[in-house]
């Protein structure tokens, strides 16, 4: 086995031995490789049974396959981590919808907390479901949240330029924007799973997305049509 990398307290095991050193889980690599087809147990399934297999992204296929598989095995799970934080905020929205059209405050508030509510959810959402995928068991929604908010800081940093650099591109042409999304499309996940300042973690993002970018800009398109689609 290679050096892994706990998904729990980060530290790096070096060798074969199958526990992380700090906080006694089990080890599995956050990135697998891309060689070859990866198999994750499916959430409430012994590993023997049916699984989410993670291919190499080849095409669009490799990556909205597993993902659906993932959120549908996965739905309550979901649903739990994500009504904490996201219900209130859609209810306090539905009562000010009324009145959005004439303050431009309230407006501008709603948006930074739609904001703040992705920072707060990624995290957390993230954890539970890396935990489903490398043991088959879900963690509490407690658990993911404690886990989630010690990634906070630096997640809300990396968040924020990434941002700002979007925010510029779009302004400098539109499709300097869109470049500059695809660029950074992996830097949550990487700044939730791994260690590291911002700058390298919008540095590794740069680097994973090479050669990948078209594939992900296709995949991008494919889900929000596939979301508006659900909407309507």
């Amino acid at each position: 086995m290679t050096d892994v990398k706990c998904i729990r307290c980060g530290a790096l095991t070096i060798g074969t031995t199958q526990i992380c050193k700090v906080c006694e889980i089990e080890l599995n690599p956050i990135r697998p490789s891309s060689a070859g087809a990866v198999f994750y147990p499916a959430y409430g399934r012994s590993s023997n049974q049916s699984s989410v297999t993670i291919h190499p992204f080849n095409s669009i296929t490799d990556v909205l396959g597993p993902t659906l598989l993932l959120f549908t095995n996965n739905l309550w799970l979901i649903t739990k981590i994500t009504v904490v934080i996201a219900a209130p905020f859609e209810i306090f929205r539905a009562l000010s919808v009324v009145d959005i059209e004439y303050d431009a405050q309230l407006a501008a508030g709603i948006y930074l907390l739609d904001l703040l509510c992705t920072i707060v959810i990624a995290p957390a959402l993230t954890y539970a479901l890396m935990q489903v995928m490398q043991t088959g068991v879900a963690p509490g929604v407690n658990e993911s949240y404690r886990w989630g908010f010690s990634k906070l800081t630096r997640l809300t940093v990396c968040a924020v330029i990434t941002w700002i650099l979007m925010g510029l591109g779009t302004l400098a042409c539109i499709v300097p924007g869109i470049i500059i999304a695809l660029s950074l499309s992996l830097v949550f996940p990487i700044a939730i799973l791994e260690k590291g300042s911002p700058l390298e973690v919008l540095q590794s993002s740069y680097e994973l997305t090479k050669g990948h970018r078209w594939k992900i800009l296709g995949a991008t398109i494919v889900i929000l049509l596939l979301s508006a689609t659900a909407s309507l």
